[in-house]
């Protein structure tokens, strides 16, 4: 689509797909307003080297490390920048899996991480492969000292009520939860389908999509409306500021590090006021 509508002359605002591929190919009037594959890397680096190496009383270059991810654009995407940035780090993968997309199972996946005695899984996943995963790892009464979910899979309320208390204490890296900042939208989702909202997503694309319209109403055209556009971090109902660069990509987007905990995700990115405190065990 993002090729189409650069040929076309069509303006193209990403909302919510971090895949670097696809909208890294210098188009001139693309704009994404998320965050890319790139952050979320840059976030599982650090917290690996910031939070769980310290915590373990150990070094990041001593834990053994397994990526798996499903071949897909978005997850291959961030196992791609996230093998070459932990090489780049000295981090050592110990495991690199990938599997299908229509994978029916991940027993194979888990038994291989049990034999290598896999410290930290880092797991980029749709919501079924999360349930794959989880189904497998109880199945073989194993898992690793730590989960970090990366996929869209991992933000969504429905993981939670799926499965319980074992999803707890797993870290994930994803766009900024709903805050106080955002209880207005919070309340205009419930009023309008009569359910909290069901993860981050809905605030991301809200807040990228009123960003959008607001650059529309101006005089401009629209890649040169918002990139106009400069507001610091903070200014948005998630956190994020607008400040695009000479790729179009929004330098005032971020992920966060957060944690799930009695059935719900809560922020515990030491950068952000007010976060919990980690949990570093199952």
């Amino acid at each position: 689509a993002t090729a189409a509508a650069e040929l076309a002359g069509i303006p193209y605002v990403e909302l919510d797909a971090p895949a670097a591929g696809i909208t890294m190919r210098n188009f001139r009037i693309l704009r994404r307003i998320c965050t890319t594959t790139a952050a979320f890397t840059a976030a599982t680096e650090a917290a690996i080297a910031r939070i769980l190496a310290p915590g373990w009383n150990t070094t990041a270059a001593r834990l053994r490390i397994a990526l798996l991810f499903d071949i897909g654009a978005t997850d291959g995407s961030f196992a791609g920048i996230l093998l070459a940035g932990l090489r780049q780090e000295g981090l050592p993968v110990t495991l690199s899996m990938a599997h299908a997309t229509t994978a029916p199972d991940l027993d194979e996946e888990v038994g291989r991480m049990r034999d290598a005695r896999i410290d930290l899984l880092i797991h980029a996943g749709r919501t079924d492969h999360v349930l794959l995963l989880y189904q497998a790892m109880q199945e073989a009464r194993w898992r690793p000292r730590m989960i970090i979910g990366t996929g869209p899979g991992y933000g969504l309320a429905e993981i939670g009520q799926t499965l319980g208390g074992a999803i707890d204490n797993t870290m994930v890296i994803g766009n900024p939860l709903y805050g106080p900042a955002a209880a207005g939208i919070a309340d205009a989702y419930q009023a309008r389908y009569a359910a909290p909202p069901r993860g981050a997503a809905s605030l991301t694309t809200h807040v990228g999509t009123t960003i959008a319209i607001e650059a529309w109403r101006r005089r401009q055209k629209l890649p040169a409306a918002l990139s106009a556009i400069n507001l610091p971090r903070g200014s948005l109902p998630n956190g994020w500021g607008v400040k695009f660069d000479s790729r179009g990509q929004n330098q005032a987007s971020f992920v966060t590090l957060q944690q799930w905990r009695n059935g719900g995700l809560v922020t515990i990115d030491p950068k952000i006021p007010g976060a919990a405190k980690p949990v570093l065990t199952f």
